[in-house]
């Protein structure tokens, strides 16, 4: 199968558009020379998280908006700062802050942690 930004691995979800971009790109070459998909995968996931940290950080272009956890319901979810909607929920909000500083630390991108209230509670960097 050959991937596009609308129709991709799932353990692709996390990354940013660009490096989502040359996973699918990697991926996608795999695949035409033959490998098993499962392989093309794991193999352009790791080509790809290679290549974004060997980037200028994101975050030094203004490329990067920071990501808020925030209550929503009785859930929490992560939301980028231009982002209408929640792009993450989880059950937790232990949960929704890992998952959202192991994104962070992919795109070089600012955590910002939010009370039950909406109130900013705690803002860490991840560069």
């Amino acid at each position: 199968m050959l991937w596009n930004q609308e129709n991709f691995p799932q353990s692709f979800n996390y990354l940013s558009d660009t490096t989502r971009q040359k996973a699918i790109d990697v991926a996608s070459e795999l695949l035409r020379q033959g490998m098993d998909e499962h392989r093309a995968i794991r193999t352009a996931l790791e080509h790809a998280l290679i290549w974004a940290r060997s980037r200028p950080p994101l975050r030094e272009t203004g490329l990067m908006l920071p990501l808020h956890v925030i209550p929503l319901g009785g859930s929490w979810a992560i939301q980028s700062e231009d982002a209408a909607q929640p792009k993450l929920l989880f059950a937790t909000r232990e949960e929704a802050l890992f998952h959202a500083q192991q994104i962070a630390r992919i795109n070089d991108q600012e955590v910002i942690l939010h009370d039950l209230g909406g109130k900013i509670q705690e803002r860490t960097a991840h560069l």
